[in-house]
């Protein structure tokens, strides 16, 4: 017997009678389910009425499923609807940190790094007798009073966006006169201007140097600032501020020099930090390029890090 003649073999459909007027059909007062073979007529068995399909059981399972598909669909949609819609994320500006330092009296004058930058803002005022000049982009005047300034400079460009941030620490000691001292290790101390500055015969108690257009630290990098970490705790333990300053070769286009720049005076910065020293008696600043190098194979000593220390 084939399939569309053995009545086993052929698909069920279910459904109930929606004949209720005047109790015509017992079927249909009783609500019962009836089963009709798919090749027969999809009617009711005793008054012979169109039927309402039930659902089979798979159907049921299935549409929870169905209808969540759909959501998490229609949700993409808006999502990426919502995406393009929106104007594209503002990069992130790093923050720079600038050391101005001074004396009391006597003329000050410290240049930042502009970028694009057109306007500025200060999150309070300069020192008294000290101006921000936005034309050759220096912190410039004769300070009036000792003491330490923290503020913020940020820089936007023509469309009102943030390009450059510096966080600024002034800070301009009374007038003192020049002296030297020595140390235990054979440096000398001396007033510089800026307060004083301990240094080595070099101008600085070490010193970090770079591959070409490389800001990473490795293992000789590391070790260098190890030593250096060994005298900050050490011989120079009682001096409250170390200048990190980062320097560039001339070889290559001058303001991805100064990111450069920055960028290893920032990992140096970090790692002094990282190996135990303070943060709040670090600052870091970027020099841009370095022309000591006379001839190309002298470039190398310009790809560097310099770290000196003062004592207030």
């Amino acid at each position: 017997m084939s399939t569309e003649t053995d009545p086993s073999k052929i698909k069920k459909r279910k459904g109930k009678c929606r004949n209720f007027e005047g109790g015509e059909c017992v079927k249909a007062e009783v609500g019962e389910i009836q089963e009709i073979l798919s090749n027969e007529l999809f009617v009711c068995q005793d008054c012979k009425q169109p039927l309402t399909e039930i659902a089979s059981s798979n159907s049921k399972k299935a549409l929870p499923f169905i209808i969540a598909g759909g959501g998490v669909i229609l949700l993409g949609l808006l999502w990426f609807a919502f995406r393009a819609s929106s104007p594209p994320p503002t990069p992130k500006v790093e923050t720079s940190q600038l050391l101005v330092r001074g004396v009391v009296n006597q003329e000050l004058k410290q240049r930042f790094d502009p970028g694009t930058a057109k306007s500025f803002d200060l999150s309070q005022s300069l020192p008294s007798g000290l101006k921000l000049d936005t034309e050759s982009f220096h912190i410039q005047g004769t300070p009036t009073a000792a003491g330490e300034t923290l503020l913020t400079i940020k820089g936007s460009n023509d469309e009102g966006k943030l390009v450059v941030e510096f966080e600024v620490t002034i800070s301009v000691s009374g007038a003192a006169a020049p002296t030297t001292t020595s140390s235990n290790s054979g440096s000398s101390s001396s007033s510089n201007g800026q307060g004083e500055q301990v240094v080595s015969p070099s101008g600085a108690i070490g010193e970090v140097f770079f591959e070409q257009g490389s800001s990473e630290l490795k293992e000789k990098q590391r070790e260098d600032i190890q030593e250096m970490v060994a005298r900050l705790k050490g011989e120079f333990r009682d001096c409250n501020v170390v200048v990190v300053l980062g320097y560039a070769s001339r070889d290559g286009e001058e303001a991805e020099n100064k990111y450069l720049a920055e960028k290893r005076a920032k990992a140096v910065a970090n790692e002094l930090t990282a190996q135990g020293i303070p943060q709040k008696k670090v600052y870091r600043q970027s020099e841009g390029e370095l022309n000591q190098g006379r001839v190309d194979r002298d470039l190398a000593q310009d790809r560097k890090v310099t770290v000196s220390v003062y004592r207030d």
